[in-house]
């Protein structure tokens, strides 16, 4: 709905402007570019066009 997503990777993994790839199962759901970094978290928004599958807790994230 918000179109973002927090995920557990921090300063030490990505930087803003960042995009990583949300997948579950090796499906890949979603691109998202990195917003916010904090020392175990960051926030991302999510790409229009790369929506393709609702996210929840516990899907990965890699960065690109």
């Amino acid at each position: 709905e918000w179109d973002f997503v927090v995920i557990s990777l921090g300063w030490d993994t990505v930087r803003i402007g960042d995009t990583v790839s949300i997948f579950r199962e090796k499906r890949l759901l979603a691109k998202a570019r990195v917003e916010r970094v904090q020392e175990d978290v960051c926030a991302a928004t999510v790409l229009p066009g790369w929506d393709m599958g609702t996210i929840s807790v516990n899907d990965e994230a890699q960065v690109l």
